[in-house]
């Protein structure tokens, strides 16, 4: 019995061993591009890890038709979204969440086609260029995220294809300053480095390295340190090369851009919490305490935001931990604000909101009377059109 059982060790041990020396050897591929794509990085910068993708099969030869509803809101994706911008003012461009598809939607047309069925593996988010001819992806990596700028292309079959590459290891807040100038971070020892990469001659440029570690950017010339409800917050404005306080600091301090400056909030040490906008040397208080990433410009010649505000919830969380923590939702109503005269115009009756929105981005075209958000509570792309002007 016990010389039985010591040949059935040996066996299987042999076993065992024939199958890792199978795998080691034929198991695995025999070129990286029987799984890879290899990318070149942003001028200068190093080659990172390879990023798995693969094209998708079967793609759709007839538009996808699409149904709006009654009342001011259209969902035009049940996909979980990326990212959205607009090509010309009635079309746009979006990329799918996780998988980075891009879809085309015509709203006159109400007709859905996919643009580039590439799958890039754990896209985060998406920013598109003014005219939506680009893209950059936040990739989840293995290590850290990755950022990949992306051009869509046609190949010699005519298809368009979204030609990619790799910024820096470790480059993020990436955005578009215009259609071929890309600016983003870079974490290094001394601080952190801002950089401008140009898409068309493939060439990356160190504007200047800020003393400071984990900043954030609102393009095209603030940077901000990182948002927390119990630091003390600064936003700084770097353009021409040099370093000037905006204004003075206040706790919580988070950022977006407009057009014409930048929408900030925060909270002072007595607790009170505000939001202003920042243009032109002065700071206007707005009406709502608001997160500064539910607003966007109008595109008018007078400066006008349209905000996705929620009245009663924002003072009453850690402002702004809780919401990027997903802790604390909103019940989100869209106002048009007048910066320079503090007004507030709501867009819409309660009536109006058949269903609770909280927004976690927005976007409008040239024209400034068509809307895109993506709703927090199930990652949707969402339409509406205002006739406001002001």
């Amino acid at each position: 019995m016990k010389k039985t059982l010591i040949i059935s060790g040996i066996v299987l041990v042999t076993l065992l061993l024939l199958f890792f020396v199978y795998i080691l050897f034929f198991g695995t591929p025999k070129s990286v591009d029987d799984i890879f794509t290899s990318f070149t990085s942003g001028g200068d910068a190093p080659i990172i890890d390879e990023t798995p993708l693969s094209p998708i099969d079967n793609l759709p030869d007839e538009p996808n038709l699409l149904s709006f509803g009654d009342g001011p809101f259209h969902k035009l994706s049940s996909r979980p979204v990326a990212g959205m911008g607009f090509v010309g003012t009635t079309t746009l461009r979006y990329a799918e969440l996780g998988t980075g598809y891009v879809y085309e939607i015509d709203i006159v047309n109400r007709t859905e086609n996919l643009v580039s069925g590439t799958t890039f593996q754990r896209v985060r988010s998406a920013q598109f260029s003014p005219d939506a001819q680009s893209v950059i992806f936040e990739l989840e990596g293995n290590r850290e995220m990755q950022t990949l700028v992306g051009s869509f292309v046609k190949n010699n079959d005519g298809e368009t294809i979204l030609d990619p590459v790799l910024l820096p290891e470790g480059a993020h807040d990436a955005d578009f300053t215009d259609n071929s100038t890309v600016s983003y971070l870079l974490t290094v020892r001394e601080g952190t480095e801002v950089h401008q990469y140009q898409k068309t001659e493939e060439v990356d440029t160190l504007i200047l390295t800020l003393p400071q570690q984990k900043l954030h950017a609102a393009w095209p010339i603030y940077v901000y340190t990182t948002p927390a409800a119990q630091l003390s917050g600064y936003i700084y404005d770097i353009s021409n090369g040099s370093v000037q306080y905006v204004l003075p600091g206040s706790l919580g301090l988070t950022a977006h851009a407009y057009d014409e400056g930048v929408v900030i909030t925060g909270t002072d040490n007595d607790g009170n919490m505000s939001s202003l906008a920042a243009q032109d040397g002065f700071g206007y208080d707005l009406p709502f305490t608001v997160f500064p990433e539910k607003c966007v410009s109008t595109q008018q010649a007078t400066s006008t935001l349209v905000c996705a505000v929620d009245e009663n919830t924002i003072e009453d969380i850690t402002f702004p931990d809780d919401w990027y923590k997903g802790i604390e939702s909103f019940q989100d109503m869209f106002y048009a604000i007048t910066v320079e005269e503090g007004g507030g115009v709501s867009l819409f009756s309660p009536a109006d909101y058949t269903r609770d929105f909280d927004v976690l981005s927005i976007k409008t075209n040239v024209s400034g009377n068509i809307y895109l958000f993506i709703d927090k509570y199930d990652n949707g792309l969402w339409m509406f059109e205002t006739s406001f002007t002001r």
